[in-house]
């Protein structure tokens, strides 16, 4: 039934390939070498912008030596063309997995080039996460979290 779907109870997790069957583990490789820290920030400088929200401007992308990724989204202006006015909270909110999904998506050697991941709204909020907020899944990695996550 459509309504109760995804309400049980989680007893395993498994995946396959779906050309021969074979099931593997989804998760980093990590006899993979990561790409430089330079090389992970303009790989995400130049993928985001496709990404990230109709009038949102991506304001930075730097790394820290600690490994920490942060992303710096200005939201000031994403109503400005829309016929629909949102709460910009609202969208910061949604913007969260727009902008990490992608992020998480590339390969291992970019996966294996940070530890912690932050986002900035600016007044709007931010979030970090950490590689042990990372769940996978068959579609592929992705944060797992629920609603709330920008702390202001």
């Amino acid at each position: 039934d459509a309504k109760t779907i995804g309400s049980g109870t989680l007893l395993q997790e498994k995946y396959f390939n779906a050309e021969t069957g074979e099931p593997y583990e989804a998760s980093a490789s990590s006899d993979v070498a990561p790409v430089s820290s330079d090389e992970l920030v303009a790989k995400i400088t130049e993928m985001l912008p496709d990404y990230i929200t109709p009038g949102a401007e991506l304001k930075s992308v730097t790394m820290s030596e600690d490994k920490n990724l942060s992303i710096v989204v200005d939201l000031t202006h994403v109503n400005d063309n829309s016929k629909i006015q949102l709460p910009i909270d609202a969208i910061a909110e949604t913007s969260v997995s727009d902008i990490t999904d992608p992020i998480l998506d590339l390969g291992d050697e970019y996966y294996n080039a940070w530890d912690t991941m932050t986002l900035d709204f600016g007044e709007y909020g931010h979030a970090t996460f950490s590689k042990a907020d990372v769940s996978a899944s068959a579609v592929g990695r992705y944060f797992s979290y629920e609603g709330d996550i920008l702390q202001k």
